[in-house]
């Protein structure tokens, strides 16, 4: 029978779990920008959702399928091990991109703020609308803050409507409109703000 290693392979997989996360954690462009913490007890969170509903909820399972061939293992060293983890990071990325996304669909139709366009092309009316209904946060110096994710395909008809608005005199009244309704929210919000103990 073969020695076994079992604190060199825990130092192993300490260092390939820790590979794998990093990576994963910065995979995706969208998903890599959203804050995030670890809850270490519990099977549930509670949070208030933007107007006031309390959303109850556990985890989602998060996973993607490896195989791993016993031949393979002598090998699985230095840049196969590497191409290895990639796999495994690509599935873990795929799957998180996805269920992210899909709570966001199903949280902004719980909250009442996604608007369906029907197939319609995005036009101006519409975009105010959907800004009316983001919560925005702002600066010290009352600049909005956030970042707007659109499919690459989308961006030549945004920037159209973003020239639309920024050269009709009472487009760009609403949207300043919009936006000070916004800073006015996001200041009482801050007012409103709970300190930790």
């Amino acid at each position: 029978m073969l020695p076994d290693f079992p604190s060199l392979k825990d130092e192993i997989q300490k260092v390939a779990f820790a590979k794998l996360r990093r990576r994963v954690d910065m995979g995706d462009p969208v998903f890599s920008g959203v804050r995030r913490f670890s809850q270490h007890e519990g099977c549930e969170m509670r949070y208030e959702q933007y107007g006031g509903t309390v959303v109850q909820e556990g985890p989602d399972k998060i996973g993607t399928m490896v195989e791993i061939q016993l031949a393979e293992v002598p090998g699985l060293i230095g840049a196969r091990f590497e191409a290895k983890l990639e796999s495994m990071a690509q599935g873990l990325i795929s799957e998180s991109a996805r269920a992210f996304f899909a709570k966001l669909e199903a949280s902004s139709k719980r909250a009442g703020t996604s608007i369906d366009a029907a197939g319609k092309p995005v036009s101006p009316d519409m975009w105010l609308d959907m800004m009316e209904r983001v919560q925005t946060e702002f600066t010290e110096d009352g600049q909005p803050t956030g970042t707007l994710v659109i499919h690459p395909n989308m961006l030549p008809a945004v920037k159209k409507v973003a020239d639309e608005i920024e050269n009709d005199p009472e487009l760009k009244r609403r949207n300043t409109a919009i936006l000070e309704r916004q800073r006015e929210a996001w200041a009482a919000r801050e007012s409103n703000r709970k300190l930790a103990d």
